[in-house]
C-alpha cells in the first residue's frame, strides 16, 4: 500500500528472486481492475541465468522458464496460479509489441473508436 506498481514490482523482484532491474523506463503492458484494486502486468525481456536467481524469502518455491504451452498445461494441472488461460495467451501475444494491434496498419488511424451497446 502507498507505493506505485513500478516501485512494488522492483522491490518484489529483488525481495523474492534477488534480481535488480531498472524499471525507470518501463510502463505496465496491461492493467486489470478488480473490486478491491488492480493488477499491473509488466512484460520485460532480459537474459537471466537460473543460477543467478536467489530466493530471499519463503514466498517462492521454484523458478523455471516456461513456454505458453507449458504454462497453460500447469494451469490445467493446478500447479500454477489459476489465471484465465486467455490472459496468458494475450500476454504472450503482446510481449513483442505494445498496444491493441498485432501489427501497424498504415490504413488505420490510431484514433479509431469502437462503441459497443
Amino acid at each position: 500500500m502507498g507505493e506505485t506498481s513500478k516501485i512494488a514490482i522492483k522491490r518484489e523482484l529483488n525481495e523474492e528472486l534477488g534480481l535488480d532491474y531498472n524499471f525507470s523506463n518501463e510502463r505496465p503492458f496491461l492493467t486489470i481492475n478488480f473490486d478491491s484494486g488492480f493488477d499491473d502486468f509488466y512484460l520485460i525481456e532480459t537474459s537471466v541465468p537460473l543460477k543467478d536467481i536467489k530466493f530471499k524469502d519463503n514466498e517462492v518455491e521454484k523458478v523455471k522458464w516456461a513456454s505458453k504451452k507449458e504454462i497453460l498445461k500447469m494451469i490445467k494441472e493446478k500447479t500454477f496460479i489459476q489465471y484465465h488461460t486467455s490472459l496468458i495467451a494475450l500476454l504472450f501475444d503482446m510481449r513483442k509489441t505494445r498496444g491493441v494491434h498485432s501489427k501497424k496498419n498504415k490504413r488505420c488511424s490510431q484514433q479509431t473508436s469502437f462503441f459497443y451497446f
